[in-house]
């Protein structure tokens, strides 16, 4: 009896303990960035169907209704049978999220109401980006991270896209128009409409969430100039007497506004609503120069958990306030790579944020007034122009920069791949924090030129002309990007071995062997078959 109520009391404690972690969480924001009467409700898990998805949505509306809250949908989450269609593992449940406006009861009520999983307060988000200096540094990043040796292996690719959530991207930059994605079915489509049924109407370079239409164009004089400073590091237009060089001298840039033109902070739902569209619309890379002092909530966790199950390699700055990254959001969501800031030195900026969630560092600039260099990132801005700048802001692009040339030069890799490819071939750097203990970490800080010629080397060898049946083939690495790829996808079969000469045209000789041999074939049998019926 005394095991039979050890075995009872030990379920009871898990069911208590069960309920605990299911209870609707209440979060705070960052003190003074609390958005009056605006919250983020997560819900049960998306229903299996549409009719169930609209039925538990019209039952959310209803009990809402006469409490003058207004009710949007974010995002329906992800169901374990729709994960299951989209190549997802089958424990993968996103919550739908919903933006809650103009609720003036006590949220508790919220959290009170069938359904809901969680609730947390809307909150403004900042850019990571420290002051701009006027004065403009050479390009020394590039000299640090080896950018001149990936760029003998692969410039990048138009076929990799990377979306920028941040202030806004300037399409017009000359150093940035050519690059960027074009949603085809949005430009040939009728104005005014949302073509692609998308939920973002005349999207046809991305879209703004703080200004509710298809235009994520900063204007020039409202110092959205960071979101156009960030896309340029990741990919301006190399070699074109232009400007600036980026990580990649062709891809493209998918623009995302979560900040408004006028204003300074950005609506933390707007920027979860960059997060789906990114990974709902082709983004292999996604972006985020932004944050605040604060854990990342459940509606955060979500959105970023949702994006890196599509495939999408996450790159977040570490933050600015030169502390630990554990209390910053989003730096602090798992497996999201979470980027600190170096000098050409290789030293820890010293604004950059630090801590055990910080994977990698990269070039992110210095300042002298708080006890570093004075160095900053040159780098595209607004209004066609060119400025330096500072912060972890700067650094995450050169990351994200770097995926995306890697994904370039061998684009079957998973996201996975990417990232321990980054990781592994970062050169070790020993930091330390002074103002913080004299703290030291081990950091890795990014070296494209050896993430690239490692990638080079996870390409199956393409079989030269002249291989024959048996033979070793040799590696066809002095093929230029183009011709190589061309090869893999036309030429290569994965599932196949050796020399696939049955893919390449014969000569006409040994065509013509090849012809007659086979129509000789059922004579010769025919012979032997009559002379054995003679013996």
């Amino acid at each position: 009896m005394g095991w039979i109520r050890f075995a009872q009391s030990l379920r009871l404690l898990g069911v208590l303990c069960f309920c605990w972690m299911q209870a609707p969480e209440a979060r705070a924001c960052e003190p003074g960035m609390a958005i009056a009467h605006e919250y983020l409700v997560r819900t049960a898990p998306a229903a299996r169907s549409a009719s169930a998805f609209a039925k538990a949505q019209a039952t959310l509306e209803d009990q809402l209704r006469g409490s003058g809250a207004t009710l949007r949908l974010i995002h329906r989450g992800l169901s374990p049978a729709s994960a299951l269609n989209n190549k997802v593992r089958l424990t993968t449940e996103i919550s739908p999220l919903y933006h809650v406006q103009e609720y003036i009861g006590d949220p508790s009520q919220l959290s009170a109401l069938p359904g809901v999983v969680s609730v947390e307060q809307n909150c403004w988000i900042r850019p990571m980006a420290i002051a701009n200096d006027p004065e403009f540094p050479k390009m020394w990043a590039h000299q640090v991270i080896e950018s001149r040796g990936a760029w003998d292996v692969s410039t990048g690719s138009p076929e990799i896209i990377v979306a920028v959530s941040d202030t806004g991207v300037d399409y017009r930059h000359p150093d940035l128009r050519a690059q960027m994605w074009i949603n085809a079915v949005e430009q040939g489509g009728k104005p005014g409409a949302d073509d692609d049924n998308n939920g973002c109407v005349d999207d046809i370079y991305g879209c703004d969430f703080a200004d509710k239409d298809g235009d994520p164009r900063p204007p020039w004089t409202s110092g959205g100039e960071h979101g156009t400073h960030v896309a340029g590091i990741i990919g301006a237009i190399g070699n074109n007497g232009v400007g600036v060089v980026g990580v990649n001298w062709r891809v493209r840039l998918m623009a995302l506004k979560g900040f408004p033109d006028a204003g300074q902070f950005a609506n933390k739902a707007d920027l979860i609503d960059t997060v789906y569209y990114a990974a709902d619309n082709g983004a292999r890379v996604l972006n985020c120069s932004w944050g605040s002092d604060e854990r990342p909530g459940a509606a955060e966790r979500d959105a970023f958990k949702y994006a890196l199950s599509k495939g999408l390699v996450v790159v977040v700055a570490a933050g600015n306030s030169a502390a630990d990254s554990e209390d910053f959001s989003p730096a602090g969501i798992p497996d999201v790579i979470t980027v600190g800031a170096s000098n050409s030195r290789d030293e820890l900026s010293s604004f950059s944020n630090y801590g055990s969630v910080v994977d990698l560092l990269a070039p992110g600039g210095d300042s002298a007034e708080l006890g570093g260099l004075e160095e900053d990132i040159l780098s595209t801005v607004t209004g066609d122009g060119y400025e330096g700048t500072r912060g972890t802001s700067m650094a995450a692009p050169f990351v994200s920069g770097l995926a995306a040339l890697v994904w370039s030069i061998n684009p079957k890799l998973s996201r996975l791949q990417v990232e321990d490819l980054i990781k592994a071939n970062a050169d070790p750097v020993d930091v330390q924090v002074r103002h913080a203990n004299q703290l030291r970490f081990r950091y890795g800080r990014i070296n494209a030129r050896k993430a690239a010629e490692a990638t080079r080397l996870t390409i199956p060898k393409v079989p030269p002309l002249d291989c024959l049946p048996g033979e070793a083939c040799a590696d066809n690495s002095s093929l230029a990007n183009g011709s190589r790829a061309k090869w893999l996808s036309e030429a290569f079969t994965p599932t196949m071995g050796g020399c696939q000469n049955d893919m390449r045209a014969r000569s006409t000789e040994t065509a013509s062997f090849g012809f007659w041999a086979l129509l000789g074939l059922p004579v010769l049998l025919l012979l032997l078959v009559r002379g054995g019926r003679r013996h």
